[in-house]
């Protein structure tokens, strides 16, 4: 039993990385950041008719003027930072009130309404400042304004800890203007033409592919999808081997038990059968204390990697863990065939006799 549960562990652990990093950019690139595309534009640009030349393209389907701003943000009952003295560099971006180029979802998982005042925060901003919702921010901009703003709440993003809030908000505590214009594309749009004729109209300074971005994130965990494979396969070799020994142990430390069984006259077949049976049973009934085990510790090690750059929260289905309670057993009845052999190999003569002496 305690094999089939360091067994399962072993392999909880590997798949855990595995479906959470999917996860993560399943999330971030589908339900956080909506937008197909996103056009930065010149402070003229941006007070001119550019929104609405863009939104004649063919292909396109809506647009949204959004704007961003490098900060400094702390806790707005001390100088300098909170009590503790902690600041935090980030970003600050607008969006309009009833945005659906960005989604928010809040720490229980239900996405979040933009506040028309105040700012959403990213999750782990509540660590670094000791600040809950309802307490006031200093935001910094890199030119030196200062502005007090109020925390609405947080928001539980896959990657990075900014700052959320209106388009008026963040005017207000920054000052820039709105630069970028967030696009939404048609299913069946042409984006590298798209891309050329946006980038060669007047005012346009960059254009990003959300699709581009996403291949390029997956480029950069070119390493560790590699990492998590081999981690995942040495982890399944490792868990067949620990329930293969417990397995062989149990035999030879029974030897004289199953030899004086066959002296007796007891057929092989049903020796073998009462092992098998013995041992499926312990490993079905250490599938349950091996799932819940495998699954904690699958968290802390998720958790440990966890940081402001990145929140990682485990996401085990259960198709993954019918498929690794089904692994196990399968394991472990794969590892009575060498265990039939062995009692079918017994010396039954010498066992006896050192029995008797």
């Amino acid at each position: 039993m305690s094999g089939a549960v360091l067994a399962l562990v072993l392999v909880l652990t590997s798949v855990g990385m595995l479906t959470t990093m999917r996860t993560m950019v399943r999330t971030q690139f589908d339900e956080v950041q909506r937008q197909d595309a996103t056009v930065t534009v010149t402070a003229q640009a941006a007070s001119s008719h550019t929104a609405d030349r863009l939104g004649a393209l063919d292909g396109v389907t809506a647009v949204e003027p959004s704007m961003q701003a490098p900060v400094t943000v702390a806790a707005a009952d001390a100088v300098g930072g909170d009590a503790h003295g902690d600041s935090y560099g980030t970003s600050l971006t607008g969006y309009r009130p009833d945005t659906d180029m960005h989604g928010f979802p809040g720490r229980d998982g239900r996405p979040r309404g933009l506040p028309a005042e105040g700012v959403l925060a990213g999750s782990a901003l509540a660590d670094r400042l000791h600040v809950t919702a309802g307490n006031r921010l200093t935001i910094t901009t890199a030119g030196g304004k200062a502005h007090r703003v109020a925390l609405a709440g947080f928001v539980e993003e896959p990657m990075g800890t900014s700052l959320y809030g209106s388009l008026d908000t963040v005017r207000a505590a920054t000052g820039a203007p709105a630069d970028s214009l967030l696009l939404r594309f048609t299913d069946d749009a042409d984006r590298d033409r798209l891309r050329t004729q946006i980038s060669g109209l007047g005012g346009v300074v960059a254009y990003t592919d959300s699709q581009a971005l996403r291949a390029q994130v997956d480029g950069y965990l070119g390493l560790f999808w590699i990492f998590t494979g081999m981690m995942l396969i040495l982890g399944g070799i490792l868990a067949f081997a620990v329930i293969y020994v417990t397995m062989t142990v149990n035999i030879a430390e029974r030897t004289g038990e199953l030899a004086t069984l066959r002296a007796s006259g007891v057929p092989l077949r049903r020796v073998a059968g009462a092992l098998a049976a013995e041992n499926l049973t312990a490993t079905v009934l250490a599938v349950p204390v091996g799932l819940a085990v495998g699954t904690v510790v699958a968290w802390a090690f998720m958790r440990s990697f966890s940081s402001d750059l990145f929140t990682m929260r485990l996401d085990l289905g259960w198709p993954t863990l019918l498929l690794a309670a089904v692994g196990v057993v399968g394991a472990a009845a794969v590892s009575q065939l060498p265990a039939v052999r062995a009692v079918r190999r017994l010396d039954i003569a010498r066992v006896v006799r050192e029995r008797a002496q």
